[in-house]
Parts: structure tokens; sequence; C-alpha cells
């Protein structure tokens, strides 16, 4: 499997998660800050968090996870920012992939 297919589904992993998270913080819209413990098989592999907080009218959202396992670590952090209406205006993504020394970041603007 070439890199720039493992970029995308690493990609695409992140971002389900991290949309994961974001609805888990905006259906208990009375905990601003959460964190989580990843496990596979009952075992703690790596932890993951989400914060939001009201900013400019809307909402700002900063979600992050780190996983170490054998031979598989990587990390992501993501920067959004919604309106009033929970409408996605803009997103940063970075992540990182170790053995493969992949690393992504991506900045989208919505309107």
């Amino acid at each position: 499997m070439c890199v720039n297919n493992k970029m995308n589904q690493l990609a695409r992993a992140l971002w389900m998660v991290t949309a994961g998270l974001m609805a888990a913080g905006l259906l208990a819209a009375q905990m601003h800050a959460q964190s989580f413990i990843l496990s596979q098989n009952g075992k703690s592999v790596g932890s993951a968090s989400l914060a939001i907080r009201q900013a400019n009218g809307g909402f700002a959202s900063t979600s992050g996870a780190q996983v170490d396992m054998p031979g598989l670590k990587y990390s992501f952090s993501e920067n959004e920012t919604l309106n009033a209406r929970y409408q996605v205006q803009s997103v940063k993504l970075t992540g990182s992939v170790i053995p493969t020394r992949a690393k992504v970041s991506r900045c989208w603007r919505f309107r």
C-alpha cells in the first residue's frame, strides 16, 4: 500500500474520531471539556480530549489524540470553529504517524 493511500486512510480515520468526539461534546453540553482513554482488547493504548467554548457568536473546539501501540504511534490535533447553528466554519488538522514518518497538516475554510 503506498504512503499516499495510507495518509488518506489515516486522515479519514482521524476525521471520524474527531467527528465522534465533537458529537459527544455537543451532546454533553454541560461539560465543556472531556478526556477519553482509548483501548484495544481492554488495554489502554492512548488518550483523546475535546474542549468546546463559546467564541465570536459561535463555538470553538479543540480536540486531539495520541495512540501508542507496538509498531504504530500516531497523534493528531484539530481546531474547529462553528457558527451559532453548529455549522463548521473552519478546520485545522495536524497529525503524524510513526514508523512511516508521515505528517498531515490541512486547513479548510467553509462558507
